[in-house]
């Protein structure tokens, strides 16, 4: 019976991910900010922009690999940092 519940779960999860990651389209330029769970450091720099060259989601989350405006460097981040328009 929990095993059942789980796997509903991760079901709703991932389907939530699928709807965030069909937001976005490869080469869409983005804008986001950083957080407190981010590995790199970009706390001075306020907002951030970039564009996507890569996505990919599960039932943990939905990911973007940005490719910054200006720097050359490409950051996989939390869609979810993205601010949308």
């Amino acid at each position: 019976m929990e095993s059942v519940k789980l796997e509903t779960i991760l079901a709703v999860q991932k389907e939530k991910h699928r709807k965030l990651h069909d937001c976005f389209e490869i080469g869409q330029a983005v804008t986001f900010k950083h957080t407190e769970k981010d590995y790199f450091e970009l706390e001075g720099y306020g907002l951030v922009e970039g564009e996507i060259v890569d996505k990919s989601f599960n039932q943990y989350g939905c990911d973007l690999r940005v490719k910054l405006k200006g720097a050359g460097i490409e950051l996989w981040i939390d869609a979810e940092d993205v601010l949308l328009s």
